[in-house]
């Protein structure tokens, strides 16, 4: 609930620069989850700032009348020539803004706000290929990882600093290394959700469902040891939320973004790009190769579709072919 109070008002922070149709139109998304809405209205606002730029008007003064099939389709024509992070803008980030200005000129059309609808000639949606791989941490990679756990990353002042924290950080590694949870649920990890004399842990996962993680015994003293550093801060006892940092002398919860910077700092030292979700893929892929259960594997991912488990099973693939090759190698 905190979560979602928190984004709604983020929302609300951005539509007030706009006209009102686009409140309107927030207010039309209420069936939608909060972080939805907020997928739907950036999408938005990241074309209108461009129709503003366009028709030299400020934010509040936008004539959406005024915008036809061909701007929408210059947008685009101008999106697919950017990058992100230095790599060509993805079919996938093109279909996700294609699907919101949809939606957003479809509520105008429907109200009467415009009399035709410029999406229906726009460009069509790209195709958007599945990635056949998927990414996950090696063993020495996970050695790697603690070592730094343990030791600390940087200079001398960001060692002594990360000691005040490493058993919160401990804990976040391996709740995403021996759970899979997502980054969006362990940051919304209350105190309470914990049920240390049954191992149990419940969580709010993706499209809101409640989950019950069982949890196993190093992983209750990793929780317990960081609780225990946690009640020495101050404002410790004004938060229910597990996984808390200091800001301006209070205990805040963590964000999803600096639960990724966490991961990402004491990811030193290894040849990729570390998110919590390759943390995720790590668990999902060592489940898989213990269980060889593609069904077992999508009940412990919490996957409502099973085309999306069969990634794990293709990787273990790869993996079967060349010990197959390496086999046929010693033999002839």
């Amino acid at each position: 609930f905190e979560h979602k109070i928190e984004i709604e008002s983020y929302i609300e922070e951005i539509i007030k620069d706009y006209p009102n149709w686009l409140s309107e139109y927030y207010y039309n998304l209420a069936n939608n989850t909060p972080a939805s809405k907020r997928t739907y209205i950036n999408k938005v606002c990241l074309f209108l700032k461009y129709v503003a730029d366009l028709q030299q008007r400020s934010w509040k003064d936008i004539y959406i009348q005024a915008v036809n099939t061909e701007v929408i389709n210059k947008y685009f024509t101008m999106r697919k020539k950017q990058e992100i992070n230095g790599k060509p803008i993805s079919n996938a980030a093109i279909a996700t803004q294609l699907s919101a200005l949809k939606n957003f000129f479809g509520f105008l059309y429907d109200n009467d706000i415009i009399s035709e609808n410029p999406m229906d000639k726009a460009l069509k949606m790209p195709k958007v290929k599945p990635k056949e791989k998927i990414t996950y941490l090696t063993k020495s990679e996970k050695k790697k990882i603690f070592e730094n756990l343990d030791n600390g990353v940087g200079s001398e002042r960001a060692v002594s600093r990360q000691k005040r924290y490493r058993n919160r950080d401990r804990a976040i590694f391996m709740l995403g290394l021996s759970l899979g949870c997502r980054v969006s649920a362990i940051d919304e990890i209350n105190i309470s959700d914990i049920d240390f004399s049954k191992k149990e842990l419940y969580v709010i996962e993706k499209g809101e469902k409640s989950r019950k993680y069982i949890l196993h015994d190093k992983l209750i003293e990793e929780i317990k040891a960081w609780i225990k550093e946690r009640e020495e801060l101050p404002g410790a006892n004004e938060t229910d939320a597990l996984f808390v940092s200091v800001y301006g002398g209070k205990c805040k919860r963590l964000t999803t973004k600096a639960v990724g910077k966490i991961v990402q700092k004491y990811s030193s030292g290894i040849d990729q790009n570390v998110t919590p979700h390759e943390l995720r893929r790590t668990f999902g892929t060592d489940f898989y190769e213990k269980s060889h259960d593609i069904y077992a594997t999508a009940n412990a991912l919490g996957h409502a579709d099973i085309s999306t488990t069969k990634r794990y099973a293709a990787q273990n693939q790869e993996k079967v072919r060349k010990i197959f090759e390496s086999v046929a190698n010693d033999l002839f």
